[in-house]
């Protein structure tokens, strides 16, 4: 991808400069003339000033990074929009959407609005067990969707110097930290 005033002169140069030893274009070019082939040299844009053909320069490279194309140019910024667009997709075994969803009878306009009435709710409880039975409701139904291990009986404020964090105390008696952020965040 680039700009210049005189398009035939530019496409003589690079074939040209067709090199093997260089890392960016001229290898590439040197490439597809040892296998008998001729690269294609296309204008995509006419732009009326150097600053805008700098700026669409810069788009044209972002629009075929973004579309997995591997585009050789050599200017810093030009290696930073690609190495954006070209740095491995993080895949998840599910979207997790922050959109309107239902906890059993209860509707909330996303998983943001639910964690923030339960963080608003623990920080004005005190420690120890929840009492509240729509609040004890509420968990069992993130603890059975988000498929944690046993059965609870109760839920436990815990508090520390710095936030507050919940325990499930399980019908076998045992008990277990509930980190609710990730298991709201896992709720289907």
């Amino acid at each position: 991808m680039g700009q210049t005033g005189d398009f035939e002169s530019r496409q003589q140069g690079h074939l040209g400069k067709a090199n093997h030893d260089c890392k960016r274009a001229a290898a590439k070019i040197a490439q597809i003339l040892d296998a008998g082939m001729t690269p294609i040299f296309k204008v995509v844009e006419t732009c009326d000033s150097e600053e805008d053909s700098l700026e669409a320069e810069s788009r044209w490279i972002e629009h075929c990074t973004s579309r997995g194309i591997t585009v050789w140019n050599r200017w810093r910024e030009h290696r930073e929009i690609q190495a954006l667009h070209m740095k491995p997709k993080i895949q998840f075994d599910r979207i997790i959407g922050d959109g309107p969803f239902t906890l059993g009878p209860y509707q909330y306009d996303s998983r943001f609005e639910l964690k923030s009435k339960l963080n608003a709710f623990l920080a004005k409880s005190s420690q120890g067990a929840i009492q509240l039975r729509i609040a004890t409701e509420k968990l069992k139904l993130i603890w059975k969707l988000t498929r944690q291990a046993g059965e609870v009986s109760e839920f436990r404020i815990i508090k520390d110097a710095s936030k507050h964090q919940l325990e499930a105390v399980l019908v076998s008696g045992s008990t277990v930290n509930f980190d609710y952020g990730a298991a709201i965040d896992r709720l289907p």
